[in-house]
């Protein structure tokens, strides 16, 4: 619509007094523009007074008394069809769904019984669903009336906003029943390094979520009218000047938010410019009689959830890179995070009494799952074909072979859904005027979309009219195709082969379990650098902690073997660095050593290893001595597995757990059974001292030192 066509037609509603978007409640202390005795209708009058007819955000939502018994059913029905079509749309969050409707039962069915704000606090990595299954939920449950959202990013940084949070967006609600949704509440910490952090236009959050009163703040109101004021002052001094600087879109804006009109800032700074200062004082009117009337607000019938990321619980949050673990050690990680430990992230952002005022409904999202995953691109792979055959008459189905590619390519596991959904625009949305194109010119009523992995080709198969194959195929470039070409030497690549190769072998054998991946050669910077990595194990011993230490050196080890002492490389910087603190560690803080107590000079400092005592520091040499040499015997006892693994890297920049369990099969130097044990990922015989056949066995007989003790 033109802007002429819409002050035509506001113009034209004008002249109907009867006419209203909502049934008002004239009584209703949040809505004082219901009492405002007629005004003149200058030209510019009559539009603007439309418009405020048309208000959303100043005026109640008529309410007639609560609900009967037969409505209370029909709602906790619905809340039943509700959970089953969220259950649908949302892979792999079930059980947050369930908490999520069985919280919010009594405010959905019966508000009125409310006397305190319903608080629900939703947290999770990016992309996991948070914000998208709030706002799917208040469709839903049909309350999109009653339902507003914030983005408190907006109230950080250089974005500031100048007026406060619970303004004329809010008071409408003020004694109804609402729905009303804080996101990104992470952002606005009011804890930092350096102490409290003061946000003034969030106060009336927390106090929002405490008692749900909240008392109306003028001041900006006062601000505006001042400003509006001086606006006047010039137009009449100057009249013919076309100074706009209050009626550009950032101050119609605030005009808008502070008297609450449905109009872009835009359209009403068109219709201002008009007669600037017949509207100005029409502002000033109105903001001067919200300014009057206003009183604390009530909005203890609401329901409030806030939703945010809180880095300090998943600390695979940052990891860009789909190496470094995979969705279902994430999601194995992220489904043990409990409350206390979310408490205690909230208490390093937030004072104690806001973390308070956040209650105790704390829903934690965990990482999204493989199969939720799949799920999700299976589920947007049938919206595509539906859509396709809805518009073109052509039923298009996508075989598994393209759910594993979008996986394969998209699945960054820190990030959730969001790059899964760009990779199906990139890999499948941009090719469907292709495949179309081909379907349509050929009379094809039927399409299945398939990829192959061996050729890399994503096809689009069907028949014509005259039953001729059609097929539209493209080369798909993967992601390890698109990452830039690293050139690595010859000799660098075999340096990295054997110094990588070294420590997977003394791990193998020292630890008893199998690397869970093992990356050397050109692409492995691309996946954080040449690394062997073993599993995390519950807690370490002093024997897990010296295999470690045989582990860490066994990369300087296999360079001095291979190429000689004189040619080693300075890549073993870091690994004796780790070395060394881990000894120093297990001697000075956790009475391995020859002592028991703790001798570091500072608590500031514990693993400083420049304050060793000299004793500690010549234990702290000899361990390394001695597990350089562990390391050595190893390499010595596996060469053949050394070599395998070597050989297979100078081949394959990243050998997985599977094909070590392949090499180890085949070439480690041990009976069948430590074989098998390593094979098959049985806890290794580090940990045998604490199982539960041992622990028998020492409680079923008086050790030797207590008998002697008595």
């Amino acid at each position: 619509m033109s802007q002429s066509d819409f002050s035509d037609n506001v113009a034209a509603e004008a002249d109907n007094s009867q006419t209203a978007l909502f049934e008002q409640s004239p009584d209703h202390p949040s809505d004082p523009s219901a009492q405002k005795p007629p005004t003149k209708t200058e030209p510019i009058r009559h539009i603007l007074d439309a418009i405020g007819r048309y208000r959303k955000h100043s005026r109640p939502i008529s309410q007639s008394g609560p609900p009967k018994v037969e409505d209370m059913k029909a709602r906790d029905e619905r809340l039943k069809e509700v959970a089953s079509t969220l259950k649908n749309e949302f892979a792999g969050l079930d059980a947050e769904i369930d908490r999520i409707l069985q919280v919010i039962r009594p405010w959905f069915v019966l508000p009125q019984a409310q006397r305190r704000p319903l608080v629900v606090s939703l947290w999770g990595m990016t992309g996991v669903g948070k914000t998208s299954l709030v706002r799917r939920l208040s469709e839903l449950l049909d309350i999109s009336k009653i339902y507003e959202e914030f983005d408190l990013g907006q109230y950080t940084g250089d974005s500031q906003q100048t007026y406060p949070l619970v303004g004329p967006r809010l008071w409408r609600f003020s004694g109804q029943p609402c729905l009303l949704f804080f996101d990104e509440l992470h952002t606005v910490r009011t804890m930092g390094m350096n102490g409290e952090i003061d946000r003034p236009q969030l106060r009336d959050l927390w106090t929002l979520m405490d008692s749900g009163i909240v008392p109306v703040v003028v001041d900006s109101h006062r601000n505006m009218v001042n400003h509006l004021r001086s606006s006047i002052k010039m137009a009449r001094e100057m009249p013919d000047s076309h100074t706009t600087h209050l009626t550009d879109v950032h101050q119609m804006d605030q005009v808008i938010s502070y008297i609450g009109l449905d109009i872009e800032a835009d359209e009403l700074g068109k219709i201002a410019e008009r007669n600037r200062i017949e509207a100005y004082e029409w502002f000033i009117e109105e903001i001067q009689w919200i300014m009057n009337s206003a009183k604390s607000l009530d909005y203890r019938q609401s329901l409030i959830f806030v939703a945010g990321n809180l880095d300090e619980l998943f600390k695979s949050h940052g990891s860009v890179n789909p190496d470094d673990m995979n969705a279902d050690d994430l999601f194995e990680k992220t489904k043990q995070i409990g409350v206390d430990q979310l408490r205690e992230a909230l208490l390093s952002r937030f004072r104690p009494e806001q973390v308070g005022r956040l209650g105790s409904i704390q829903i934690i999202f965990p990482s999204l799952s493989p199969k939720s995953l799949r799920k999700i691109i299976r589920t947007h792979l049938d919206v595509i074909g539906n859509w396709i055959h809805d518009g073109f008459g052509v039923q298009t189905k996508f075989s598994d072979s393209v759910v594993e590619l979008v996986f394969r390519e998209g699945v960054i596991p820190s990030q959730g859904a969001r790059p899964v959904l760009s990779t199906l625009k990139e890999l499948i949305e941009t090719r469907v005027a292709d495949w179309l194109l081909e379907a349509l010119q050929n009379g094809v009523t039927e399409l299945e979309i398939e990829f192959s992995a061996k050729n890399k080709m994503l096809s689009a198969k069907g028949r014509g009219k005259s039953e001729q194959a059609v097929n539209v195929s493209a080369r798909i470039l993967t992601r390890e195709e698109r990452l830039p070409e690293i050139k690595m030497s010859e000799e660098f690549k075999n340096l990295l082969a054997v110094h990588e190769a070294g420590h997977a072998v003394v791990g193998i054998a020292s630890q008893g379990v199998l690397p869970v991946k093992t990356l050397a050669g050109p692409l492995s910077w691309h996946r954080g650098g040449p690394r062997v990595v073993f599993p995390n194990t519950e807690f370490l011993t002093k024997e897990l902690c010296l295999a470690m230490l045989d582990t860490l050196l066994a990369g300087l080890v296999a360079e001095e073997t291979v190429f000689g002492k004189a040619n080693t490389s300075l890549g073993v910087e870091r690994d004796i660095q780790q070395a060394t603190m881990l000894a120093a560690q297990m001697i000075t803080m956790n009475a391995m050593g020859d002592h028991i107590g703790c001798s570091v000079a500072s608590i500031d400092q514990p693993l400083n290893i420049h304050a060793l005592r000299d004793d500690d520091d010549e234990l702290k040499e000899r361990w390394l001595s001695e597990a350089k040499q562990r390391a050595a015997d190893v390499l010595k006892k596996q060469w053949a597995l050394f070599q395998a693994i070597t050989q297979a890297l100078l081949t394959k920049d990243r050998l997985t757990s599977g094909d070590m369990k392949e090499l180890v099969s085949q070439h480690f130097v041990g009976s069948r059974e430590e074989i098998r044990q390593i094979v098959e990922g049985k806890k290794p015989a580090i940990f045998d001292a604490h199982s539960s056949e041992a622990l028998k066995k020492v409680f079923a007989r008086k050790p030797a030192r207590l008998k002697k003790a008595s």
